[in-house]
């Protein structure tokens, strides 16, 4: 500033800083450059008139000095603090006598560096020396001691992330809700902000995760006031993921803080040893007389109860769950307010009761073993803490439970099973408040002792499996979290030789883990379920893995559990539901007309939800099964004047309690358009026949089926798993909210790491975490997922051959596959591809790319299928080659263009199918045949089999056939022998269709997703067939189409491990590799010869982004989404 001339030594002189000096040895002090930065710079900037360029440049200095100088400041305090610190730790260590008079300085020191320090072995090291002084100063009088106790306590509960004191301001308090479920999500959150993890052409914004059942969006914490961060749990939403850099130097400082009050009270216990309450009265007073005192809890309590009665009433009159509530505790408006002095009592009380359980949890692990006689002690009053109104106190009470059992397990867990919290889950009797706090215990203590928690599971698993059903919707979603914890420890208990102490000793403990015992054994295998005698008259003979199947089901029912009955295609999955359907709604009959009133046994009724196509088959099975006094089916169908007809039927049903045997049949899709009468039913049983549908969270769809409200549910899928491991999140999201941890957790849990082992950089650590995931995974869930294969089961069932029949490309078909290689369109998806690939943003990778790649993938399908498809006449070779056919005397409508047509000829011919004009009336064989395109179905209509083969009887399924009408159609081709094929598109007739009437299975067209291929073959392939199946694919050589097929394998074993990676589209694919897709390869080089596996895995990309194509649209959904037409006027090649 002095170069410039301005007046910075007048001003600075009016504002105490002296400048004179300055320039001929004198140096300034942080202090003072910080002055001459900020008051002095400003001054003179105000009273100087300078231009905006010369301001602009002064001012990038002054950030360089308050930079600078903020840093000098930070490194004195820091080093300062630091040597002070070892100078009072060497003073402790010298003889007693030496210490001076005023111990204020040596103790000030060491907890500065408690506060201060960080770096953890210095911040240990004044931990150990505080503990000594402590020690030293027992003598002296007055004592330090206490002062430094309380302060001590202070600086542990400084960090509102670990310590959620509540503000409590005008009556308005944090009361329902768990904490431990909101914290569970931050934490989840934070690790998937951390660092970005996600792959190729994932956004960080896309990554975000909605909100369901189990997975609520974050809170607004609302009704808290203005108070020190450490004094609200509205803390918690300001969490490490601050931007503001004041912010993230505040939690740093909290975060040291409260390590160096652990360490100095760890090194307390330690070193008083069993006299540390007797030379410490003061710790003892700051853990117990707050628990003692009951004014904590009668000052609150009325308005608490208060809250309570509002929330219940709420919800009961919205009698649907809230998304948002499992998230954080709410805050309501209570009806009655405390007085100004009331207020600021129950502050100071509640303060007081916080920072003793924080004390103690923090305490408790180095206290000396004689003294945990006196902490247990505590127990009936940590009771009492975990009925508590206030969220953050029952927190609190659950997390020093944990820590107590964590230094004395079987005598804490004794407690806790006979008197303590475990009677108050599933009491209706008890508040909300009581059993969200016993659920929050009970989870925290099995999460703290993990494998030591084996012994005590068979007292456990029956009390949470009932809070799993609770009403309050908090209780219910932890309760299913904690039996998850349950589940995956229950294969290491061995019974109740594992029970020690004062289990071992207690004779009426052992009966009960003996009785409880049988229910964790059938639920670890399938096969020790009990025998279940189906009593309703069932049409038909049950095989022995059916009436496995059905005892499996009994066992779910009986402890209201739900699970995925995902048997192969064809083994009987829609009877063994009807069985347990029928069984249990006859049940619920008996019981209510035995104790009439019981409105647990109410007759309710029950809903199959299928794919349209399967609606009528559902009808019908039931109607063939059993009787329509057991169960009479519903077929809820039509256009909306007949739903809403179907609705009035039901509702007049229902008000003359004629709902005992009623089973409502829909489809998805009609559900989800109605769901608004769907939700307000309360059902007994809710079957998701083809469940898989709701893999996708983000549908309608799926959120649509999750609001329906069911005593038990059931999915039904051959397929459960087709694509990715969150498919398996969503599907047990519906089944048990909460089970596999929200959405977040899922993904921190198992999708990361899973996702990180299949990298093609991945380290042997990722891929040895991402095996221990897939592992992990396949416990938990294993108990509630049956699975039979028909090898394992139907030794009678005839064997299934699978032919891949390989077909040349026509002369036309090779020309617009190699016209297309040279084309425009095909150089810009290679300048996208490599202008992508030179992007190092994630965030660069996508739109562009995709919008190339999609419409180039739906070109070549065409070609590959016929000519006639991709030849339209904005093609810009359509009129050059349209004359060159005429020409040579033919057409498009010709055959012989397209090699499938000719290859699908001669498959039939062979089957005997269309041979002769004298053939017999009933053929030998009889086809399925499908297709992806209803265009390609038209074309072999039309151009084959009306022209060729006349004599061919075929009937035709597609979306044209309205759903109520394609069951007729699936009994008329079973039951006519004389009708030889059934023309089928995959989306409408693969999915549940019995077609055991074919014994011939061709597909025409292939789904990206093998999943579908499978669906739709063993629609031929399954009970009540008798002949061997063969199955046909048609496949062009060395096309895209061949490369696609070939790694189908890939994804189907990755399928049958029950979890598969993560859904990463095309943009995780190799630049080069994603051009060589859309190349002909030479011919010899397909699929032959011996495996190169370094080639195997250098083309990992490749398989996976094969792996995670999406399903096939049909024509219209690609022309609106890509504009194909344009994309068609680019096909000129380039060296025209």
């Amino acid at each position: 500033m002095r170069h410039y001339r301005l007046p910075v030594d007048k001003v600075g002189v009016s504002l105490g800083l002296d400048l004179a000096g300055y320039g001929t040895g004198q140096v300034l002090t942080a202090d003072q450059a910080t002055l001459l930065a900020r008051e002095v710079f400003d001054e003179v900037v105000a009273s100087t008139k300078l231009k905006q360029k010369l301001v602009d440049n002064l001012d990038e200095k002054r950030r360089m000095v308050l930079t600078s100088a903020k840093s000098t400041a930070r490194d004195h305090l820091a080093l300062g603090t630091m040597t002070q610190a070892a100078l009072s730790s060497l003073l402790v260590c010298l003889p007693a006598n030496w210490l001076p008079a005023k111990l204020s300085p040596v103790i000030r020191a060491l907890m500065e560096s408690l506060r201060r320090e960080n770096h953890e072995p210095l911040q240990e090291i004044s931990a150990k020396h505080l503990a000594i002084l402590l020690r030293t100063a027992l003598p002296r009088t007055p004592c330090p001691n206490g002062k430094v106790i309380k302060n001590l306590v202070s600086y542990l509960c400084c960090d509102p992330d670990e310590t959620p004191l509540v503000t409590v301001v005008d009556g308005q308090h944090e009361t329902s809700g768990i904490l431990t479920l909101y914290k569970m999500n931050k934490t989840a959150e934070l690790v998937l902000n951390r660092k970005p993890w996600l792959r190729r052409g994932q956004s960080q914004s896309s990554s975000t995760l909605p909100g369901t059942l189990s997975t609520p969006p974050s809170p607004s914490l609302q009704g808290t006031h203005q108070q020190p961060p450490e004094f609200s749990s509205a803390g918690l939403a300001a969490s490490i993921a601050a931007d503001d850099e004041s912010q993230k130097e505040q939690k740093l400082l909290q975060e040291t803080q409260r390590r160096g009050a652990v360490m100095a009270f760890g090194e307390i216990g330690k070193l008083f040893e069993q006299r540390l309450f007797e030379d410490l009265p003061t710790l003892w007073d700051v853990i117990a007389v707050p628990l003692h005192d009951d004014r904590t809890f009668r000052k609150i309590d009325a308005v608490a109860r208060d809250q309570q009665i509002s929330e219940q009433s709420d919800n009961l009159s919205k009698d649907k769950l809230s998304a948002s509530s499992s998230s954080s505790p709410t805050n309501l408006e209570p009806s009655t307010s405390l007085s100004s002095s009331d207020t600021a009592t129950v502050f100071v009380l509640i303060r007081g009761l916080i920072e003793s359980l924080q004390t103690l949890e923090v305490l408790t692990p180095s206290v000396h073993p004689i003294l945990h006689p006196q902490l247990r002690e505590l127990l009936p009053r940590l009771d009492l803490c975990s009925r508590h109104p206030l969220a953050a106190i029952r927190h609190m009470a659950a997390r020093c439970m944990a820590s107590l059992a964590g230094v004395d397990g079987s005598a804490v867990m004794c407690h806790v099973v006979k008197r303590g919290v475990l009677s108050q889950l599933g009491a209706i009797s008890q508040d909300d408040f009581a059993r969200q706090g016993a659920v929050e215990a009970l989870f925290t203590l099995v999460e703290r002792l993990d494998v030591r928690a084996v012994p005590f599971i068979s007292f456990l698993i029956l009390p949470t499996l009932a809070a799993m059903a609770d009403q309050n919707e908090h209780v219910r979603l932890l309760a299913t979290q904690c039996f998850a914890n349950l589940v995956r420890l229950m294969p290491l208990d061995d019974g109740v030789s594992s029970l020690s102490g004062s289990f071992a000793e207690d004779e009426e403990l052992r009966v009960r883990a003996q009785k409880q015992r049988g229910f964790i054994d059938q639920l670890l295998n399938a096969n020790h379920a009990e025998n279940y005698t189906v009593s309703v008259p069932v049409n038909a003979e049950l095989r022995g893995y059916q009436q496995d199947g059905i005892n499996w089901l009994a066992f779910l029912n009986r402890y209201r559990l739900h699970g995925i009955l995902c048997d192969d295609m064809g083994l009987g999955k829609t009877l063994q539901s009807i069985c347990m359907l029928a069984e249990d709604h006859d049940r619920r009959q008996q019981q209510f007309k035995k104790d009439k009133g019981d409105i647990t046994c109410a007759p309710l009724p029950s809903l199959v939800v299928c794919p349209p196509t399967l609606t009528g088959h559902w009808v019908y099975e039931i109607d063939k099964f059993v009787s329509a006094k057991h169960l009479d089916p519903l077929h809820y169908t039509g256009p909306p004047p007949e739903r809403q007809r179907i609705q009035a039927q039901f509702t007049m049903r229902k008000e003359r309690q004629k709902c005992h045997n009623l089973v409502i049949v829909a489809s998805y899709d009609l559900v989800r358009n109605d769901i608004d009468f769907f939700s307000a039913i309360r059902w007994n049983y809710v079957i998701l026949d083809e469940g898989h549908v709701i893999k996708n969270n983000k549908t309608k769809l799926s959120r649509a089926i999750k609001q329906l409200r069911a005593s038990h549910r059931l999915i039904l899928s051959g397929t459960p798993i087709q694509n990715n491991v969150t498919e398996l999140w969503n599907l047990f999201d519906f089944l048990m909210p909460g089970f596999l941890g929200t959405e977040k957790l899922f993904s921190v849990k198992y999708a990361k790491p899973i996702l990180a082992s299949r990298e093609a950089k991945a380290s042997s650590k990722e891929h040895e975490q991402g095996i221990l995931a897939m592992e992990a995974l396949h416990r938990q869930v294993l108990p509630f997922v049956l699975r039979r294969t028909k090898e394992d089961v139907l030794a009678d069932l005839p064997p299934k051959i699978i032919q891949d029949y390989y077909c040349e490309l026509s002369p036309l078909q090779h020309r617009l596959y190699e016209d297309f290689s040279k084309s425009c369109a095909n150089s810009e998806m290679v300048e996208a591809l490599n202008r992508q690939a030179a992007q190092s943003s994630i965030n660069a990778r996508g739109a562009e790319t995709t919008h190339h790649v999609f419409q180039a993938l739906h070109y070549l399908r065409k070609v590959c299928n016929h000519p006639k498809l991709a030849l339209s006449q904005n093609h810009p070779e359509y009129d050059t080659i349209v004359k060159q056919l005429h020409e040579e005397k033919t057409s498009l409508s010709d055959i012989s263009v397209s090699c499938k047509l000719l290859a699908l000829r001669q498959l039939l011919l062979d089957c005997g199918i269309g041979s002769d004009q004298d053939q017999a009336i009933v053929n030998p064989h009889r086809c399925l045949v499908f297709f992806q395109l209803k265009s390609m179905l038209d074309l072999v209509e039309n151009d084959l089999l009306k022209k060729h083969m006349p004599t061919v009887s075929y009937l035709r399924l597609d979306g044209a056939v309205q759903p109520g009408d394609r069951h007729a159609l699936v009994q008329t081709f079973n039951n006519d022998p004389s009708i030889d094929l059934l023309l089928i598109t995959t989306q409408v007739g693969g999915l549940g269709l019995n077609l055991t009437g074919a014994d011939t299975v061709i597909f025409v067209e292939h789904d990206w997703n093998p999943m579908k291929d499978l669906q739709a073959m063993d629609r031929a392939h399954r009970i009540g067939q008798k002949k061997v199946v063969n199955v046909y694919r048609l496949i062009t050589r060395s096309t895209l189409e061949e490369k696609i097929m070939g790694l189908q394998r890939f994804k189907m074993s990755i399928a049958n491990t029950v979890i598969s990676g993560e859904n990463s589209s095309l943009h995780t694919m190799a630049t080069d590799q994603l051009i060589d897709l859309f190349q002909v390869s030479e011919a010899g080089k397909s699929a032959r010869g011996p495996r190169n596996v370094d080639s195997d895995i250098g083309r990992a990309g490749l398989k996976d982004v094969l792996n995670h194509l999406p399903e096939l649209w049909d024509e219209s959904q690609y022309d609106a989404e890509y504009d194909f037409p344009s994309f068609m006027k680019n096909l000129v090649r380039k060296d025209k």
